[in-house]
This record gives C-alpha cells, sequence and structure tokens, in this order.
C-alpha cells in the first residue's frame, strides 16, 4: 500500500519465502473501553489488557482492569491461545512489541492500543510470528508508524501489510523446539547463578560477622598450630 516502507529485507534460507501477515492471520484492533453509561446487569466483567500489560517476549499481567460488556460482544472479541498480541500506540519505544496469549486468564479482551493477530489455518506458528515482531517487526512498525507531539502509533491497514518471514511448516516447529530448548537451559542456569549470588551474598556477611565479632579462629600455621600475632 502507498506509504508503507518495508526497507532492505533481509535474505532468507532456501525454501523460505516473505509474505505480508494479513496473508497469513487476521488481524483485529482491540476494543475502546466503554464510557460511563446505565448499569446493565446483564453485562459481564472480563479482563482488559493494556498496552502495559504486553511486554517484548512476556506478557506482564500482575496489574489487569475489567471491563464490562454485553455477552455477546465479549464473545466476539476474547482472546484464543495462541493469538499472538502486538501493542499499536504508545511511545515510540514500546509500538510493535508483543507476545503469544496462552489463556493465562479466563476471560480476556484487549483495548483498542494493542492488536490481535490470529494465524489463518495453522500456516506460521505463532511463537515464531511474535519472535519475528519483536524483532525485524518492531523497526518496521517505527518505520511505518505515526507520531505527532505525543504517542505513536501504526493503523491496522499498515500493520496487514508487515513483511514476515514464512517457512515450512517442518522447520517451524523444528526451529521453535530448538530455540525453545535452548531458552530453558539458559533460564536454568541464570537461575542457577542467581541462587549462588544470593548463597555467596549470605556466607559473605557471616563471615564479615564474625570476623567483627572475634569468632574467627587464627589461621594454623604449616606445623598445624595456631599462629597468634602480636
Amino acid at each position: 500500500m502507498p506509504g508503507v516502507g518495508d526497507g532492505t529485507l533481509p535474505d532468507l534460507p532456501e525454501r523460505w519465502r516473505w509474505t505480508r501477515l494479513d496473508d497469513v492471520a487476521e488481524i483485529a484492533r482491540g476494543i475502546t473501553p466503554p464510557g460511563k453509561q446505565e448499569w446493565n446487569p446483564a453485562d459481564v466483567d472480563v479482563s482488559c489488557l493494556r498496552v502495559a500489560n504486553v511486554q517484548c517476549g512476556r506478557l506482564d499481567l500482575d496489574d489487569v482492569r475489567t471491563v464490562r460488556l454485553p455477552p455477546s460482544r465479549a464473545e466476539a472479541v476474547r482472546l484464543r491461545a495462541g493469538d499472538a498480541l502486538l501493542t499499536g500506540g504508545g511511545s515510540i519505544d514500546s509500538l510493535g512489541r508483543g507476545w503469544i496469549w496462552e489463556e493465562q486468564l479466563p476471560h480476556c479482551v484487549l483495548n483498542s492500543h494493542l492488536f490481535r493477530v490470529r494465524i489463518t489455518a495453522h500456516q506460521l506458528h505463532p511463537v515464531l510470528l511474535a519472535w519475528h515482531a519483536n524483532g525485524f517487526g518492531r523497526q518496521w512498525c517505527h518505520r511505518n508508524a505515526t507520531q505527532s507531539v505525543g504517542p505513536a502509533s501504526i493503523s491496522l491497514a499498515r500493520l496487514r501489510r508487515m513483511p514476515v518471514p514464512f517457512a515450512p511448516v517442518d522447520e517451524q516447529h523444528h526451529l521453535v523446539a530448538v530455540v525453545q530448548a535452548h531458552t530453558t537451559a539458559l533460564n536454568a542456569a541464570s537461575a542457577a547463578a542467581e541462587r549462588a549470588l544470593v548463597v555467596a551474598g549470605r556466607l559473605r556477611r557471616n563471615l564479615l560477622e564474625r570476623a567483627f565479632t572475634g569468632h574467627l579462629s587464627p589461621p594454623l600455621s604449616p606445623s598445624g598450630q595456631q599462629e597468634f600475632v602480636l
């Protein structure tokens, strides 16, 4: 479409090809939260994610707000497992980041600053899409964003034209499995290192406490007897 700049697309491995996001997924913008209105007992409370909840490679669900919607509307826009969530508004640094929805909450929708990307016909692994969105995709969104004095945004029409690398399905699943295995090992090593640092910190504090309270024994001489320094 006019006004969309792809820049230089990286070379792809053999059998891979570039396609457009709307060729492999259905993209929809989140809802505009309803304003103050007369209470309707038939409406239901649903969780509603905002930009702060969708981080790069993870979802932060510690503070999720709720909105009231008619049941039919809430069901029509609810998230499904495997949906990729991408930010479409906010600061330029936050634009385009995202991750995968995995039914972390029982019933959830998005506000209008977020996009739901739902892969069609299982053509593309959603995790691959999210990884791509957090790398090349974010740079592409920054290039094609609209920004006035305040927040930046990207339109639904432009996001649909984002270039996406498309690999054979068997390669997609193999790649995701390999990367996730390495990520799991890396996370385990990182957690072990953090635990070791905590233990080392405790040992150092205990050692200093014993030193300052005179509870450390003097060192042994080569003959095995304690040495006393006058």
